[in-house]
């Protein structure tokens, strides 16, 4: 009688001695090479050397009764097994009934898990929110993300993933690249992922994608409201006059302070650059106009954009009303209703036009800061670039585009 035979050999990683299964799949053949069918007794015994017959060397051994052969296969789970045993080679013999085991005995056959569990040390699982490391190599398991971490000496990189990387208070990819705007950061596709030096801040694009027709362009981004991916565009406080060009290549990113608006410096991209960087079309939700006090939004008053409407400071109402920039909503959704009108006086010189949205019409005419962002606004009036209605107390305000 003849054995041949395979093991299959399934194991967590482990830091100790641990009891782990192994099933173990064989097929027995006759004197002649013929398969033996029916029900049998099968004793295992798993060896640390391939022909020792002393007790010393047996690891383990155990008897199943009543073992069905199909065409002489067989498959039992063998239970109990030390992982201490498996440090080395094993092999295994199986008797039939009351015969001797049959011989040679067979090299125990592992699965890729079960060899890597022979040399990995034991993976932990833990909590990386923040958390710095100093072993070097060092590897653990997330489990928020379901995914493997290393520690580079500092901190625990992502197997796999391109995380963010905070370098002089300035973020970009782990692996030097940069992205086209705050919202491919926000939502960025394989192998790169939202993770690391994350949140709002100073960040690397590159809006074309190729690093030739701007290159590098330091920009301010808002990753938290109004679910983030929002670059700074336009920012203006108290005297600062909008006719002047806009910026093409490094643009100081730094948001206007809320506490001291009359500080605010004038920081403006060109259209072509913020139609560049924008990347949602359609419906979607692509410019946020604000200007802080006395209202509901994230920074007081605000109005939104469809993401189907190119950027121009300056537009003829003509142009508007024959296009989606005649649309806005004051309630930020990822499906928003949109409201069409609410026109500036474009015949007016001291007036320019984001879209066109301000005084007119159903936004508002009268002299009142209005809540709910009616009257927001634009002008090229040296004192107050931005306001809501005719309340020139709220005279700054930022464009971001996403």
């Amino acid at each position: 009688m003849r054995l041949f035979g395979f093991a299959l050999l399934f194991t967590p990683f482990v830091a100790a001695a641990v009891p782990v299964d192994l099933t173990h799949t064989g097929r027995v053949l006759d004197g002649i090479g013929g398969p033996v069918s029916g029900e049998h007794t099968l004793t295992v015994s798993l060896w640390k050397d391939a022909d020792s017959l002393s007790e010393s060397d047996r690891l383990w051994t155990d008897t199943y009764m009543n073992v069905p052969l199909d065409d002489g296969y067989y498959s039992l789970t063998l239970t109990g097994v030390s992982s201490d045993d498996f440090a080395s080679s094993v092999w295994v013999d199986v008797a039939v009934d009351s015969a001797a085991a049959l011989m040679p005995r067979q090299a125990l056959t592992r699965v890729p898990a079960a060899a890597l569990a022979d040399t990995a040390t034991h993976v932990p699982v833990r909590t990386f929110a923040d958390s710095a490391c100093t072993d070097t190599g060092a590897i653990a398991f997330d489990d928020d993300l379901d995914k493997l971490r290393f520690c580079d000496g500092s901190t625990w990189q992502v197997l796999g993933t391109v995380v963010l990387q905070d370098n002089g208070g300035i973020k970009r990819w782990q692996d030097g690249r940069a992205a086209k705007s705050c919202e491919e950061y926000r939502r960025p596709t394989a192998p790169y992922a939202y993770l690391g030096d994350t949140g709002d801040g100073v960040y690397i694009i590159d809006p074309d994608g190729s690093g030739s027709a701007y290159g590098d362009i330091t920009v301010y981004c808002d990753q938290t409201n109004h679910d983030g991916g929002w670059t700074l565009a336009l920012s203006a406080g108290l005297n600062r006059d909008l006719t002047v060009s806009g910026i093409n290549g490094t643009f100081l990113p730094y948001a206007t302070s809320p506490a001291n608006p009359g500080n605010g410096a004038l920081h403006k991209m060109s259209d072509t650059l913020i139609n560049d960087i924008r990347t949602r079309g359609g419906s979607d939700i692509a410019y946020w106009l604000t200007t802080p006090g006395n209202g509901t939004g994230t920074l007081g008053a605000e109005i939104f954009y469809r993401g189907d409407c190119d950027f121009a400071l300056r537009q003829t109402e003509t142009a508007i009303r024959a296009t989606t920039c005649d649309e806005w909503t004051i309630n930020y959704s990822n499906t928003p209703s949109w409201a069409a009108g609410g026109h500036w006086w474009i015949g007016n010189a001291s007036y320019l036009s984001a879209f066109a949205h301000g005084n007119a019409e159903i936004l508002g005419t009268d002299s009142v800061c209005h809540t709910d962002g009616r009257g927001l606004g634009i002008h090229n009036l040296t004192w107050a670039p931005f306001h809501r209605g005719w309340c020139s107390v709220q005279a700054w305000g930022q464009i971001w585009v996403r």
